[in-house]
């Protein structure tokens, strides 16, 4: 996640627009549950704090709700979801009104690409399809330009594939 929103960023600033990731490193163990939070905006942000009030939540993984996670918690009305799943919106218990909602077997993608790792890129797909606020040429760059060689090509691969594949739909 912490990586996921820094390549976002390095994104949106490749696109002209202004942008800053704020880690969360709260228990660093395996299956922890982990959050991030990146603003991306046209104009200057003069702000540097979490974000309380999110547009956008984008869950790697569905099964936080498990852990008592609400993925949902102070996102603005009418804003947007996109998850690591091929489930609706209401298999997820969702009762928060957005706009958009993205999903897509992003697991299924980064396995097949890239092996067993976070899916990360394929996430990044996610965002770009699904919210229009960043290229997914952009991300690709950025994904490029944080690890070279052959583990940024599959990376950027791993994103379009997921840019393709993701289901968006607009309420």
């Amino acid at each position: 996640m912490v990586t996921a929103a820094k390549v976002l960023v390095s994104a949106a600033v490749l696109g002209e627009s202004f942008a800053q990731a704020i880690p969360a490193y709260g228990q660093e163990r395996q299956g922890a549950p982990v959050y991030a939070c990146a603003r991306v905006s046209h104009s200057p942000i003069e702000i540097n704090c979490f974000v309380y009030e999110p547009d956008c939540a984008v869950v790697f993984d569905i099964n936080i709700k498990e852990l008592g996670v609400d993925f949902e918690h102070g996102l603005k009305s009418g804003g947007i979801i996109i998850a690591n799943t091929q489930k609706s919106l209401e298999e997820l218990g969702v009762t928060t009104p957005v706009s958009k909602y993205g999903a897509v077997d992003a697991w299924t993608i980064t396995d097949k690409i890239l092996g067993r790792v976070p899916p990360n890129a394929a996430m990044l797909g996610a965002l770009a399809r699904t919210t229009e606020w960043v290229k997914i040429e952009h991300i690709c760059q950025a994904l490029m330009e944080s690890m070279p060689g052959r583990k940024g090509v599959l990376n950027a691969d791993a994103a379009r594939a997921a840019y393709e594949q993701t289901r968006v739909i607009t309420f």
